[in-house]
């Protein structure tokens, strides 16, 4: 039972008491001693958090980001001077729109996650408080009745004592005078004088109490009209919170939709993907095209790499042992060599491994060691990760979809490191691969047969 109910409910024993005064029986009024009870949703349970909702916030702000970015690359595409130039720029973004999508989806089911938990939470909030609105009506009702019979009860009360009043008032042969003089003796005298002394206080008593019951009746009828306010006000506030519920319905409906829509989005990218292999040719176009930045960027993104190495200082443990790995299993492609590159005008420090299908793909550890750098570059590598295998040897694996590892891991000869992708400065999905000794790279070639 809710505070309101209770409420009420003291109320009625409070009726029922006073009457009961009317009718002889000496009772002690029960006064409630409380003015109106708030609302369960006031002080019965809490709204929901604030940092709820800055979490809802928060994911409406990233999707909106995420959004504008994807706007931001069909511009660039949609802006191309030619069908040729649009295809490039569209397979040049197509790993990092990927990567967009596959983040929209994380926010989307997030976003979907906590709007079930919060409907949830409303429909069991709901159906406590129609429970308790149920209640309270129904006391409300019964109180009233009660007053009605008890209001009925009172005027019968004192219709009667009015006309014993008025009977006695027409009799004169029962007057007061008439009572006391008729006494034969003396004694009987003074007990006739007992007697109406006892009526007439009795008569008084009863006056009072109706009178004070009436009164009573009338504040209690007062505050149960103020009781039928805030009923109605709960009212109110509980249909609102079903307006509420359903617009997270409708929101969390829409989310669903969106979410299914941005999966599709993502299989026809990755399936538009998965069968490209690095178009070495049209890299080396562009990088003819734009030479002179593009080789301004090359030094930009070696003399921050060169820096990273510096600043990890590899491990003085020794070697691990052994000989590397070949980083891709069942793909010997390789679309581009170390060395000098596009008519000695840029120098590969790696070698690029491709082929049909390579996309998402796990590139594996050449060797054990310890991750010690994870790294992004949307102008360059993409998305890459740095191994340490000791005496000065490390490993490097770029233009990844999805980084599979965190810092400090220690991982072992065949391990995923990646997920192979298109990310950075690429014409297509392969795998950057570098071997590194106290941080200047050298042939991986030389490390295989």
């Amino acid at each position: 039972m809710n505070k309101f109910a209770k409420k009420l409910f003291v109320k009625m024993l409070a009726l029922i008491l006073c009457v009961s005064m009317c009718t002889g029986t000496v009772c002690a009024y029960a006064n409630s001693g409380s003015s109106n009870t708030e609302s369960k949703s006031e002080s019965g349970s809490e709204s929901q958090p604030d940092k709820t909702q800055d979490k809802k916030d928060e994911l409406s702000n990233q999707l909106s980001d995420i959004t504008a970015q994807k706007d931001a690359i069909q511009k660039e595409i949609n802006n191309a001077k030619s069908e040729k130039e649009k295809a490039q720029l569209e397979k040049k973004n197509l790993d990092y729109q990927i990567s967009l999508i596959k983040e929209e989806i994380a926010l989307l089911e997030e976003q979907i996650a906590l709007l079930e938990l919060e409907i949830d939470e409303r429909e069991v909030e709901i159906n406590d408080r129609e429970a308790d609105i149920a209640q309270t009506e129904g006391l409300i009702q019964d109180t009233e009745r009660l007053i009605a019979n008890k209001e009925s009860e009172i005027s019968d009360t004192f219709n009667t004592f009015a006309l014993r009043l008025r009977a006695m008032y027409m009799n004169n042969n029962v007057s007061t005078l008439g009572l006391l003089l008729g006494a034969e003796s003396f004694t009987e005298f003074l007990t006739r004088a007992e007697v109406l002394r006892r009526i007439a206080q009795h008569d008084n008593e009863i006056i009072d109490q109706l009178t004070k019951t009436k009164e009573e009746i009338t504040k209690i009828k007062e505050e149960l009209a103020l009781d039928k306010n805030e009923l109605e006000r709960q009212v109110e506030n509980l249909n609102g919170e079903k307006a509420d519920l359903e617009a997270a319905i409708k929101e969390l409906e829409s989310n669903k939709v969106d979410q299914v829509a941005a999966q599709s989005t993502l299989n026809v990218k990755v399936n538009q993907i998965k069968n490209e292999i690095q178009d070495i040719a049209a890299l080396e176009k562009e990088f003819l095209a734009r030479k002179k930045e593009l080789q301004a960027l090359e030094k930009e993104i070696q003399a921050e790499l060169n820096e990273i190495y510096k600043q990890l200082n590899s491990t003085t443990k020794e070697y691990v042992g052994g000989t590397f790995l070949w980083p891709v299993a069942n793909y010997t492609k390789i679309t581009s060599y170390f060395g000098w590159r596009f008519n000695n005008t840029n120098f590969h420090t790696g070698i690029d491994i491709s082929g049909k299908g390579i996309y998402g793909k796990p590139a594996r550890a050449a060797n054990t060691g310890t991750v010690i750098y994870i790294g992004w570059q949307p102008k360059g590598y993409g998305n890459y990760v740095i191994v340490d295998h000791g005496g000065g040897y490390t490993t490097l694996y770029a233009h990844a979809t999805e980084i599979t590892v965190s810092v400090g891991q220690v991982v072992n000869k065949g391990d995923t490191v990646c997920k192979i992708g298109s990310t950075g400065w690429s014409s297509g999905p392969h795998l950057h691969f570098e071997i590194r000794l106290n941080g200047k790279a050298y042939d991986p070639m030389t490390e295989f047969n």
